[in-house]
């Protein structure tokens, strides 16, 4: 089973050991408190696939990565904050903004950053290795410090999935690990992707604009089980080899973007519970998927589960 390691601020040394337990997670960082005599802190963390997952409850603290701390102890990874109690202050760079309860917000702890609250908070936090969390979204770096909105959308699907591997972790078998930890990633890309609805293709405004609105038509009609090459070239009114070129320059060919976004609907449908009741087959059908065992044999192929195998981790909302 995953572990789970449970570690707490000493009453003897708060400051010392919270830094400590904060350095452990982000990187070598300064922490200071407010009130040393009445800290009270701890951080839940567990190591699940190539990600990380730590929980953290404390009091008012305030925790600052300089550049002297980033040159001792560089580390490539991104960080999604999700902030479920209390306020967090964070500022990186020029960029600062006070994440309420119920907001996400990426950041790289590779730049000097600092955060503080002055209640008690409580966050739940994802280390994703940079290059992992890169493959999926092209030009990362743009999402980063933009908060993120956990109460609707795919983000309150991912906040959720988070939410539940946190408290299912003692009971996920090792060699599932991995499994989940793709898909977590997976989650992070699509939210991503749906709220900027735009996709990395070379430095040419006319380019770019003739490809969004190829991906966007293909999102509107991925119902259409005669959604082929031809009928988007006709439609957006380019010539059919101009489709193939664009897209394949953007690393990808038609067929290929038309199924994986057909995969990544019906994989948002699925995750999601306020579509707890729609039957895999209608959400396959909606999908644009007219074959229940071309469905299946996709899904499994990009995700490594079934549809079912899916559904059965959804949360139950009612």
């Amino acid at each position: 089973m995953v572990a789970v390691t449970l570690q707490r601020a000493d009453n003897r040394q708060p400051r010392e050991s919270w830094q400590g337990i904060v350095s452990n997670l982000f990187g070598l960082s300064e922490a200071r408190l407010r009130d040393e005599f009445d800290f009270r802190g701890e951080a839940a963390h567990s190591r699940i696939g190539d990600l990380d997952l730590t929980t953290i409850a404390c009091s008012s603290e305030y925790v600052e990565r300089s550049a002297r701390h980033i040159n001792e102890d560089n580390r490539e990874i991104v960080v999604l904050v999700n902030v479920r109690r209390g306020e967090l202050h964070l500022r990186q760079g020029k960029v600062a903004h006070c994440l309420a309860a119920g907001t996400s917000l990426l950041y790289a702890p590779n730049a000097p950053f600092f955060w503080e609250h002055e209640q008690s908070t409580e966050v739940q936090n994802v280390a994703v290795p940079r290059r992992l969390l890169a493959a999926a979204v092209p030009q990362l770096d743009k999402h980063f410090l933009i908060p993120r909105n956990n109460h609707t959308g795919m983000w309150r699907v991912a906040a959720d999935f988070v939410g539940s591997l946190s408290n299912e972790m003692l009971r996920i078998p090792d060699a599932a690990a991995g499994t989940y930890a793709r898909q977590l990633i997976d989650l992070i890309a699509i939210a991503i992707e749906a709220d900027s609805n735009e996709l990395h293709i070379e430095n040419s405004s006319v380019r770019s604009a003739t490809l969004r609105r190829c991906i966007g038509h293909i999102r509107q009609h991925l119902h259409d089980p005669l959604l082929t090459p031809t009928h988007i070239a006709d439609t957006v009114g380019i010539s059919l080899r101009y489709l193939h070129r664009i897209f394949s320059d953007a690393g990808a060919s038609v067929g290929e973007v038309i199924l994986a976004e057909r995969l990544k609907f019906a994989y948002a449908r699925l995750a999601d519970p306020m579509h707890r009741r729609l039957r895999i087959a209608e959400i396959a059908y909606r999908a644009g998927f007219r074959s229940q065992a071309h469905f299946a044999h996709a899904f499994r192929a990009r995700y490594s589960m079934s549809p079912s195998d899916r559904r059965k981790q959804t949360p139950w909302h009612g």
